[in-house]
């Protein structure tokens, strides 16, 4: 089955992180920090974790073994409840419980 729509938004997310990352540099050059320092946050703190629980919920439902996406970060874990509403969202029709239990065992 194909997830197009997911794959997508893997994409655009990426594509919106290379951007933010272009204005950073515009703006360190132009001395403008504050807006430099505000683009910077978005990426990191929105953008990014975004664009984390996105892919995972997209190899999740192509049936990569999480090891394979990332190494397991102990310190940092996913989103469960992000990457389920993805899963849920984008996926084949299935319960509520299903999907958390599914994910939460594929998380290990």
């Amino acid at each position: 089955m194909q997830y197009v729509e997911l794959k997508i938004k893997v994409k655009n997310l990426a594509d919106e992180a290379r951007d933010i990352r272009k204005e950073e540099l515009r703006a360190r050059d132009q001395r403008d920090n504050a807006t430099r320092e505000k683009l910077y946050l978005h990426r990191i703190h929105r953008v990014r974790p975004a664009a984390r629980s996105t892919q995972l919920a997209y190899a999740y439902l192509r049936g990569r073994e999480y090891l394979a996406t990332e190494r397991p970060a102990h310190n940092n874990p996913p989103n469960l409840a992000e990457i389920c509403r993805m899963v849920r969202k984008y996926g084949p029709e299935q319960c509520k419980e299903t999907v958390e239990a599914g994910v939460k065992a594929w998380l290990r």
